[in-house]
């Protein structure tokens, strides 16, 4: 093994056929590359769960009329995307038009008529009821007056 000293720093030496420190360099790049990607899938966890707690929080349960169905394409997996437009009265009696998207589609088009729950602090958001975990659902039909005909 040769060991090459340098004259004016003897406290550095290379070994011969070594590289000289980019492996730290990139293995510390991939490091925080990854670092960044897994936080910023976090975050938009985080954030698309907080949009559906501040429905359920604020959330009031409505009759929605399917009123357009509309196919936007089709993954690898074969599976199709729809987008799907609900019509629907808020407590206070304004009509509301809004949007969701799902591959989905034995969940929405079993029915013309589907009960919805819309954020009374912002009408435009909100969730099918049929698609919220059980234990929501039964919290609700225990806890709420029957939706708004």
């Amino acid at each position: 093994m040769f060991i090459k000293y340098v004259a004016e720093t003897p406290e550095i030496s290379i070994i011969k056929g070594i590289s000289k420190g980019s492996f730290f360099n990139k293995a510390l790049l991939w490091i925080v590359a990854t670092f960044l990607i897994a936080t910023f899938i976090l975050i938009k966890h985080f954030v698309s769960k907080f949009k559906i707690l501040n429905i359920i929080k604020y959330g009031e349960i409505t009759k929605g009329k399917l009123v357009k169905k509309q196919f936007l394409k089709t993954f690898k997996s074969k599976r199709a995307m729809y987008k799907y437009t609900f019509e629907f009265k808020t407590k206070d009696g304004k009509l509301y038009q809004s949007t969701t998207k799902t591959v989905k589609k034995y969940e929405i088009t079993a029915e013309k008529e589907e009960e919805l729950l819309y954020n009374t602090k912002k009408p435009s958001k909100f969730m099918i009821f049929d698609r919220l975990p059980t234990k929501i659902r039964e919290y609700f039909n225990e806890n709420f007056i029957q939706p708004v005909k």
